[in-house]
Formats: C-alpha cells, structure tokens, sequence
C-alpha cells in the first residue's frame, strides 16, 4: 500500500546524493507509527460448513492469558497499526456465531470450547500484505464424573492481498471449521478413560492436555534425515523418508552473511536424475542439522530452551518501500527494497502452531497521529508548499498528497505558502487526520485548507495514487 506523496526536489541535494541518503530520509519519515481506535472484527457475514458435525457448541470459555483484545491489524493508507477485538469479546461474539451457524439438533453431542488462543495480525511485504490468524482450541463433554476433553486442536491460517485487513474475519472462521471438522473422527467410546476435569480447572487459563514443550518428539529425539512436509511431521520427527533429494552449498559472501551458507536442497528423479528444486515444504534435515524454509531460503535451526529459533533475510521494510514507490516509482520501490532487506534477523517458531514469527512484527508503541494533506487533480496547477507550525514538509502540486506524523496532542498550525496563502489551526486525535486543499486555491469563496472525514479523505487519496500509478505505467511504456 502506497503511504506517502513526496516532492524530493524540495529536500536538501545530501539526501538525494546516494542510496543511503535516500532510504535513510525515507526511514525517517515514515519510522513514526500511530495508535489508532480499536477495530473490531465482525464474524456475522461468515460461514461455517461441517456436513459430517454430530455436535454443537454449548458455551464457549475464552481461558487466553491476555484476554484485552485479539491481536492487532493495520488501518488506512498509512497502515495505522490499530488494536483488534470482537465488539462483544471472545466468548460472547463466538458463542452467538457457533450456535447460528450450527445450531442444535436432537442427536447433537453437546461440547464446551476452550479458547487457548485467538491472535489475528497483519505483515506488509514489498508489494503485498500477510493476514495471520492463529487459534488453539479445546473441546470437552461434560459427563456424570466431570469435563473430559475430546480434541486439542492448533494451527494458524494465511492470507495474503493487497489489503488484507477485511480477510480476518474469513480467517478466523477457517480456522474454527479446519479444528471442527477433526471432531468427526473423535471415538466417543474411548473417552471415559480420558482425565477428568473439575469447572474450576477448566475456567483455568492452564492448558489441560496440551503438549509439555519437553514432549515434542523433535526437541528429544535426534533428527531423522528427510522432508518435513507439514510441521506437524516436524513436531513428531516423521519426515518424509522415501524422496530421494540432495543438498548442494556454498558460502554467502555478502557483508552481512560472511561465514554462513546459503542450503539449496533438490529432489531427484531416480529414473531420470533430474533435480528439482524443493519448495512448498517445511523444511528438511539431514540428519544431523534441522532446517527450515522461510522467504524461498532454508535456514539452520537452532535449539533454545522450549523450541527453535533461527537468523534469517529480514523482509523489505514496507513502510520505507511505500514511500519510495511514490517518490521514485517502481524504480524508487526496487532500490528501496534490496537496500532494506535482507539482513541477519532472529525469527522465533511457535512450537504449537508452526508459525514462524519475527519478534519485531508488532505495532509501534510511538503515540503519533498521522496527517494527510492532498491536492486533488484539476485547477491551478501552481505549487503549494505546505509548513507544520511553520516548519516546510514538503509541496503539493495537482493530484498529490503528503502524509506528515504529528508526535502531540497540542494545537496544531498547518499552512499553505504559494499562489495562496493561509493557515488552519487542527487539533491531533489518535486517529489519521485528513485536509482537503482546494484545486483553486485563490477562489476566495472556497476555503483553501478543509478537514474532511476519513472516508471522504481515503477515498479522494485512493482515487490520486491510482492516477499517480496510471500515469507511472505510461511513462514506463
């Protein structure tokens, strides 16, 4: 998502003497972040589809350590990071979804579902976004002796898009119907066998049969040489042994990676030897060393106390990028990009879903607001330059716009210089504020600068990067 409009001929020439200058002005731009009010995340327009369900959810326990919201998302067209929740929490908004999805039937085994974990998140790569949704759940029977628990279930749903914030609530019922549909294959005749729990233990925030990290059979068990396929088969150390693949190396030699090597394993045809390049996999070992694949590259795992880690290519830093493709296209993204990705970053592997998670994808705990001042297309084509409490940020010339952070909550002095001149005096909130230029700036019946809502505000922006990338493809061809 393009965040920024900017007019690089007005900034001083050591910005623009270098790559370095240019990616460091760009990170400094766009490295405030903004808190936002609360979205919350509405499941009414979903589905459910279970055509071999025998049951039905009773009550739903939301048991999460961190019961304040389900994650967080990115909003708007400077990608505010903003706190989600369903508008009725966890248990009330997931009990009235299940029971009118599915509602109860005569034969029904009724159940109780234990929410370990609900956590919803977003990823902005160089052209496009990452929605996570990761769930752990527990279902019980209560029977003549207490709860008993009939599945555990954990697993995390993708989606990616251009915007990808609507996708969560899709993503969150998926995962609901993938752990679902497992109860079909429950023998309801083993489980009197099972532990018994009491009410109390099951309000608990306590796993109650979820898998000690000391009981994963990888993390005490020497690796088996094969393809990890699913994580599942990496959690248990069953990998696929009966492709025949190699593993080619070679030292990196880049700056940052000296001393390390850069894993390409293929698999082999054995009628045949042709090699083919393993993807759309886990990851592999051979034996001795686990590896994973993240970003089309395989990367050493290493052992920590509950788990794995591993260091690998960080990701084009998407703000920095957004900024570039609008000061310098697609040209301006590309250099953008290489000279932001790529460096040595510890990711961490969550040993109960397999989601591969970078510690630093969270939100900005900075309290800024972001302001977008536009110009739409049409009218006097005069440049105007725009001053923040009388401080110069940049210009705007028809179907344009700025995005400028404002780290206070004070009165705010924004003003026009050029072919008119004139000031608003604004108040920041914690939500991004929108300023509407005139296309005729000198009309006097109009007013110059007007704040306008933010539907009004992304719609009109929406409408000038479309331009903006119309008029790119143009000059490309």
């Amino acid at each position: 998502m393009i965040l920024v409009q900017l007019d690089i001929r007005w900034f001083p020439f050591r910005f623009r003497r270098s790559l370095s200058g240019f990616v460091f002005f760009l990170a400094l731009l766009v490295s405030f972040s903004t808190r936002a009010q609360t979205y919350f995340v509405d499941l009414s327009g979903q589905t459910i589809t279970l055509p071999e369900r025998t049951v039905y959810i009773a009550k739903v326990l939301d048991v999460r350590p961190q019961q304040a919201n389900i994650g967080w998302v990115q909003r708007g067209l400077v990608n505010t990071p903003t706190l989600a929740e369903l508008r009725n929490g966890v248990e009330a908004d997931l009990t009235t979804f299940l029971q009118q999805q599915l509602p109860q039937r005569p034969t029904d085994q009724a159940l109780l579902l234990r929410v370990q974990q609900l956590a919803i998140s977003e990823h902005t790569g160089t052209f496009a976004e990452k929605a996570f949704a990761e769930v752990a759940f527990e279902y019980l029977v209560l029977r003549d002796d207490g709860y008993h628990v009939v599945l555990s279930t954990a697993e995390t749903v993708e989606s990616s898009g251009a915007e990808v914030t609507a996708h969560h609530p899709r993503n969150i019922v998926q995962a609901l119907q993938n752990s679902m549909a497992l109860l079909s294959k429950v023998s309801w005749d083993s489980i009197a066998g099972t532990p018994v729990f009491t009410l109390e233990q099951v309000r608990s925030t306590q796993p109650l049969l979820s898998m000690p990290a000391q009981d994963y059979r990888i993390l005490h068990t020497t690796p088996r040489a094969g393809i990890y396929r699913h994580f599942a088969q990496f959690q248990n150390n069953m990998p696929d042994t009966t492709t025949v693949y190699v593993v080619d190396r070679k030292p990196r030699t880049s700056a940052n990676w000296k001393g390390t090597t850069e894993v390409q394993p293929y698999t082999v045809d054995t009628k045949t030897g042709q090699r083919t390049t393993l993807r759309n996999v886990w990851g592999f070992s051979d034996g001795q060393q686990l590896y994973v694949l993240h970003n089309r590259h395989f990367f050493p795992l290493e052992r920590q106390a509950d788990g794995f880690k591993f260091t690998g290519f960080s990701a084009a830093d998407p703000n920095t990028v957004n900024a570039a493709a609008v000061a310098g296209g697609l040209i301006g993204a590309g250099i953008a990009a290489a000279a932001t990705s790529g460096k040595p970053t510890l990711y961490v592997v969550n040993m109960r879903t397999g989601r591969i998670v970078d510690n630093h994808l969270a939100p900005a705990t900075v309290d800024t607001t972001q302001l977008v001042i536009y110009r739409r297309a049409g009218g006097d084509k005069d440049p105007l330059t725009v001053l923040v409490n009388e401080e110069p940020v940049g210009t705007l010339r028809g179907a344009s716009y700025l995005t400028i952070p404002l780290a206070t909550r004070q009165e705010t002095n924004v003003c026009l210089r050029g072919a008119a001149n004139h000031c608003l005096t604004i108040k920041p909130t914690t939500a991004a504020m929108y300023l509407e230029c005139s296309r005729q700036p000198t009309d006097s019946t109009v007013p110059p600068l007007t704040a306008v809502t933010d539907k009004v505000g992304e719609f009109n922006v929406k409408g000038i990067r479309l331009r903006q990338e119309q008029d790119a493809k143009k000059q490309a061809n």
